[in-house]
């Protein structure tokens, strides 16, 4: 069984500015891990974006993951602060970012230059990351000893990653919002800020169809239709588990053609 939830991540990361005007030409590859004082790029105002003896180079006080992809947030969300943030505002702003119709004029604004500004982020690698969920229903049936198992897009199907929940650090509002820390190396949660996630109860093997492909026959049966040759047939299922737009159902294959719309279906409909 399972469900979804949005989900925020909070990691332990620190910013690195530019020390100079111009270009920044970074010499490290995104996702390396750097020693304290490593030397990340450089600083250019070379129209080329050649490096010389003018440049000036940019360089992490911090070791750890560098990463160039910035999104505003590094500074604002922190372990230090996960308690006091109003997550209802941050889920609220991050929803507007993330739409489609978000507006798109600062892309084509001209790139700025100046010096301080923000060129790179350095994840510690070694600590655990956070991630908030949002979610509308009971969690207590998936924690497992404060463990919850969570399952992103994006990742190998059926790979979960493990969080543990502390109860200080639920948040009691009107939203339900859950703190869960995890301790993971991979890069995966290093490159994610806001998405969509699966909070995982009790493994089902079965197979994921929509919700709207099941219905019930005129002999009271739970089923699907399925394409058998060049016509439909019914088909017996057992609902294993289902989430809000999709079912687990056990009877059918995983190459079986399921009918999305039984409501017009009928048996021995040619297809």
């Amino acid at each position: 069984t399972f469900f979804k939830c949005l989900v925020v991540i909070v990691r332990s990361e620190s910013v690195i500015y530019a020390p100079d005007y111009g270009q920044f030409i970074p010499t490290v590859e995104s996702g390396q891990k750097v020693r304290a004082g490593s030397t990340i790029g450089y600083m250019t105002t070379d129209t080329d974006q050649n490096i010389d003896t003018g440049s000036t180079a940019v360089t992490t006080d911090i070791g750890g993951l560098v990463f160039y992809d910035l999104d505003g947030w590094e500074e604002l969300l922190t372990p230090d602060n996960i308690l006091s943030v109003d997550w209802q505002q941050v889920f609220a702003q991050m929803s507007t970012e993330n739409s489609d119709s978000t507006d798109t004029e600062a892309d084509s604004a001209p790139a700025n230059l100046g010096t301080g500004r923000k060129v790179a982020r350095v994840v510690d690698n070694l600590a655990d990351i956070y991630v908030c969920l949002f979610v509308e229903e009971d969690i207590t049936p998936y924690l497992n000893d404060g463990r919850i198992s969570l399952r992103f897009e994006g990742l190998p199907e059926g790979y979960t990653l493990t969080g543990y929940v502390n109860e200080a650090e639920n948040i009691t509002s009107e939203d339900r919002y859950i703190i869960a820390s995890i301790n993971v190396e991979d890069d995966f949660l290093n490159e994610l800020r806001y998405g969509e996630a699966d909070v995982v109860g009790e493994t089902t093997s079965g197979i994921e169809i929509p919700k709207s492909a099941v219905t019930t026959n005129d002999e009271g049966q739970t089923g699907v239709y399925i394409k058998d040759r060049n016509k439909l047939a019914f088909c017996e299922v057992e609902v294993l588990g289902e989430s809000e737009e999709t079912v687990i159902v056990e009877g059918i294959s995983a190459t079986d053609m399921v009918a999305s719309n039984p409501s017009s279906a009928k048996v021995g409909q040619k297809v």
